[in-house]
């Protein structure tokens, strides 16, 4: 059996690629965290999970075509233990669709601004700390976060209303 080949080629492989390199949120939080302590991976993670699940069920409730493949694909980019920079690829069928869209809201701005982040890289000191791919996915994380759980709130709260009208 190769089971046991397996696992310690699985044990080699995440303790090659750290979790504080790629696109991950982990990752893209950590630029910012020069000396995380102890608890902040796990903290991290289950923020993560937590996000992705959102993200997830949103998916389904987001009233554009681009924010519901925009939740998927950025769950694919921030969700595993590690992202590689090519795991933007995953975000070109959302940017077209959102750059198909005809109608935004001023928070749209926000993703105009990522996705300028993630394909132009600026070059300079501000390259290392403002102008990058993590940046654009934090960024991009908190705005579909917002988006994601109003959504979710507009679908429950109609429903504790017609609840409270018929008890």
């Amino acid at each position: 059996s190769n089971l046991p080949q397996m696992l310690e080629n699985l044990q080699a492989n995440l303790a090659y690629y750290t979790r504080d390199d790629g696109c991950t949120l982990f990752a893209s939080v950590s630029h910012f965290v020069p000396f995380p302590p102890e608890w902040f991976p796990s903290f991290m993670t289950v923020v993560t999970y937590i996000v992705g699940i959102i993200f997830l069920v949103s998916s389904f409730l987001l009233p554009t075509k681009w924010e519901r493949m925009m939740a998927v694909c950025l769950t694919l980019v921030i969700v595993p233990s590690h992202s590689g920079y090519y795991c933007l690829l995953y975000l070109i069928p959302p940017i077209i669709a959102f750059l198909n869209e005809t109608n935004h809201k001023y928070s749209d701005l926000l993703f105009l601004l990522s996705m300028l982040l993630i394909m132009h890289q600026l070059r300079g000191d501000l390259r290392d700390t403002l102008c990058n791919y993590q940046v654009a996915i934090l960024i991009m994380t908190i705005t579909l976060l917002v988006h994601s759980v109003l959504a979710i709130v507009r679908q429950l709260a109609p429903q504790k209303l017609n609840k409270e009208k018929f008890s």
